[in-house]
């Protein structure tokens, strides 16, 4: 059987077993991360060189290496197929762990894809960005509660994945609450 014989001390050989481990087909896209960020910090390659070493595009490093950044059950589900690297990427952009673990959560209860996964983010990033709802001073108790109960049910209804339009007035002599609900196409 016709073969080459090298010889490599311990750091070459562990990077071609991490190599070899990036050519298996079932190899998940944290595992494949993890590979890259060993080969970058054994050889102190950039992602740039270790794109090129593999031929592959620094983009696709950088992708898969900020997986590594989502918190440990992100990343477990992903190894355990429970979500793909288009949700796990999507992920990405919401700003605290505790955001990204709520629809981690909704993604696999509601086993939504990754466009509704991308509506449920782009819902969360612009909710924080409106203005509080204003406070009802000088209003009876009876009054506060049927605001909060309404506005309860609007976040429910929202939570669904239904994209509401609210707005609220309040006017001298009453409240005002404007909801506009999309009809589905």
């Amino acid at each position: 059987m016709p073969a080459i014989i090298r010889r490599m001390n311990d750091r070459e050989t562990a990077s071609v077993a991490l190599i070899e481990n990036l050519q298996r087909e079932e190899l998940t896209v944290v595992e494949e991360a993890q590979a890259y960020e060993q080969l970058i910090e054994m050889h102190e390659l950039t992602q740039e060189a270790l794109a090129q070493r593999l031929g592959k595009s620094q983009s696709t490093i950088a992708n898969k290496m900020r997986l590594l950044k989502l918190p440990e059950p992100v990343q477990q589900a992903i190894l355990n197929k429970e979500i793909t690297e288009r949700h796990a990427r999507a992920l990405i952009a919401l700003k605290t762990e505790e955001q990204q673990l709520r629809l981690l959560k909704q993604i696999i209860e509601k086993e939504l894809n990754v466009k509704q996964t991308e509506k449920q983010i782009e819902r969360m990033l612009t909710e924080k960005k409106q203005p509080k709802k204003p406070k009802l001073k000088g209003v009876n108790k009876d009054m506060r509660i049927a605001m909060n109960t309404i506005r309860q049910s609007i976040d429910m209804v929202s939570d669904t994945g239904v994209d509401l339009e609210t707005d609220e007035e309040d006017y001298e002599d009453f409240y005002q609450i404007t909801i506009k609900i999309p009809k589905q196409k």
